[in-house]
Order: C-alpha cells, then structure tokens, then sequence
C-alpha cells in the first residue's frame, strides 16, 4: 500500500546534503547527497574544552570590559586638572 500527500499539502522541502547525527548511533555522522545516505561515517566535531574555552571566556571578558578600563586611563591622564 503506497500513501500519497493530500493534493491540497505541499510537498515537505527537500533535505539540503550534509552532515547529519546517526539515528541510531549520534555519537556518528553519516552522509545525506541528497537524495540518499552514504556509507562513509565521521565523528562530530567535539566542543571546545579546557584551555580553548577558556581562552575564549578570558577573550570575551577584555572585549567587554576593555573600552572601560582604557576610557578610565584617557579620563584620569587627560581630564579636567583640578
């Protein structure tokens, strides 16, 4: 028995090709052309841990308080003399 779209649905949207968790394993990636799965598999790509992560946070704390700290220095070197 084949089942068929109402006429009145639209078809889903194709699946672009790519990298996709395996169902049945997602520690793994599989393959999607487009039209059909692959046999090739590879891991994930595994999140940044230890030193990157935290070079990233310490990279993110002076991009943020950065402009702070060196408009204080400008404001106390070149400010209003008392």
């Amino acid at each position: 028995m084949t089942t068929r779209e109402p006429a009145d649905q639209a078809p889903e949207e194709p699946i672009p090709p790519g990298w996709y968790p395996e169902p049945d394993n997602p520690a793994k990636q599989r393959y999607w052309d487009g039209e059909e799965w692959g046999t090739a598999y590879k891991a994930p790509r595994e999140r940044a841990t230890g030193r990157a992560n935290r070079l990233a946070v310490t990279a993110l704390i002076l991009a943020c308080l950065g402009p702070f700290v060196v408009g204080g220095i400008l404001a106390t070197v070149f400010g209003p003399s008392r």
